[in-house]
């Protein structure tokens, strides 16, 4: 079986590592790099050579923008990684091929927990 080669870059190293343990698990996937990819730098592809790249770009969206903005043509697909929709759509607009983009969060409740409790005594 193939193995689609995966380049993680995320400004947080925490969350860089989680993200390529979890990717890494995956049947069909294997993390061949996990980058910062901070300050407007190239991503050296011809060192890690992935099939895709799974960027967040919720840390640091200008920057990785700007950095999105420097790939060559035939750079693998980047698939981006998004809090909010202006996230998304600045990385789309530097060329992002795919994107995940959050979900608010919403309370587990329809209505604040001590309207919940009016009626107890």
């Amino acid at each position: 079986m193939t193995l689609l080669r995966v380049l993680v870059v995320c400004r947080d190293r925490l969350s860089r590592a989680g993200l390529a343990a979890v990717l890494d698990q995956r049947s069909g996937l294997t993390v061949v790099g996990q980058i910062a990819g901070d300050d407007n730098t190239v991503l050296p592809l011809d060192i890690y050579v992935p099939d895709v790249i799974v960027w967040d770009v919720s840390w640091e969206t200008s920057n990785a923008v700007n950095s999105l903005g420097l790939f060559p043509e035939d750079a693998p697909p980047v698939l981006a990684l998004a809090v909010t929709s202006d996230q998304a759509a600045q990385a789309r607009a530097a060329g992002a091929q795919a994107l995940l983009s959050g979900m608010p969060l919403r309370r587990p409740w329809p209505r604040p927990p001590w309207r919940l409790a009016t009626g107890c005594r």
